[in-house]
């Protein structure tokens, strides 16, 4: 190279050795073009093996989506997450301590053990079992026998609970009871069609129909439930009902007894009622009483 002097001659670019080595040296840390070749030059293979095993890892990710995405929509799988009405089932979810089985097997006890002939076997859930603390469960007592009358009624049970404690054991008596109650379903309300909860309560009623032929069978429809008649809830309630009392009907034995009436004018369901909105006070019980006491007479008597 020239450079052209101040005098416009051109006298050769003189560039010391010492600063070419140095523009060449490299930064600490980095590796030369050289290096780097031959470093995927002989780890090539090894390279090869990752790529390939992080592909198949992904193609491998898709195809497990896929399938669990197609079964979780399968009629078979969502059968699997969650229970039917209409077949057995024990609660053990969320039953650690083992209340809901104790209780079972105290009134299998009780069935086995009584030795007279019972009036009364109210069978249900948590509405059946707070009539026993209810004031008006003493008009039920004095009206059949206090020491002719059994309540079976546990708290949260659905309709496949009840199945399943009616067929292990809390119907062995020694004599078939004249009269059983029957109210089950709220619990369903949430998860399941009116229909479906319909032909769960209807299987209870079928299998108690077996296990007693000649006793009376009284399927009590369930109370409103939620504070405004809009409410899903409360309409799926009134379809219920209404399927029940319609198939009760077609059943030999079997009588339908309409919950009674305990909303104000405006179809509300008060805190005076339920303070809730799913479970009773003294005053609904009072009005469930004078409509069930007759009902039960009725039934004996037929």
């Amino acid at each position: 190279a020239r450079l052209r002097s101040p005098l416009g001659t051109s006298t050769p670019l003189q560039v010391p050795v010492a600063s070419i080595a140095a523009s060449q040296k490299r930064r600490p840390g980095s590796i030369s073009p050289a290096a780097a070749a031959s470093f995927l030059r002989s780890h090539r293979h090894g390279m090869h093996f990752i790529y390939v095993l992080v592909i198949t890892c992904i193609v491998a990710q898709v195809i497990i989506n896929i399938y669990f995405n197609l079964t979780s929509n399968s009629p078979s799988r969502k059968a699997e997450s969650r229970d039917s009405p209409d077949r057995p089932v024990a609660r053990n979810r969320g039953q650690a301590d083992q209340r809901w089985l104790s209780l079972h097997n105290e009134y299998a006890f009780e069935a086995k053990n009584y030795g007279e002939r019972l009036n009364v076997l109210f069978l249900g859930d948590s509405i059946t079992l707070h009539f026993t603390q209810a004031s008006s469960w003493e008009r039920i007592l004095s009206a059949f026998g206090k020491s002719k009358i059994l309540n079976f009624g546990v708290g949260g049970d659905r309709t496949q609970h009840l199945l399943w404690r009616v067929d292990n054991g809390e119907l062995l008596f020694r004599k078939d009871p004249r009269i059983v109650v029957i109210m089950i379903g709220t619990n369903n309300l949430d998860d399941d069609s009116a229909e479906d909860i319909a032909k769960g309560a209807l299987t209870v009623v079928s299998h108690v129909r077996k296990q007693f032929e000649q006793t009376k069978i009284i399927l009590v429809g369930i109370p409103p439930r939620s504070k405004l008649s809009v409410n899903t809830i409360r309409r799926k309630t009134i379809e219920y009902n209404s399927i029940l009392k319609q198939r009760a009907r077609t059943i030999d034995g079997v009588s339908f007894l309409d919950f009674p009436d305990i909303l104000d004018s405006n179809g509300v369901l008060t805190r005076k009622m339920s303070t809730d909105f799913v479970h009773l006070t003294n005053e609904a019980y009072d009005i469930y009483t004078d409509a069930l006491i007759p009902k039960i007479q009725t039934e004996m008597k037929g």
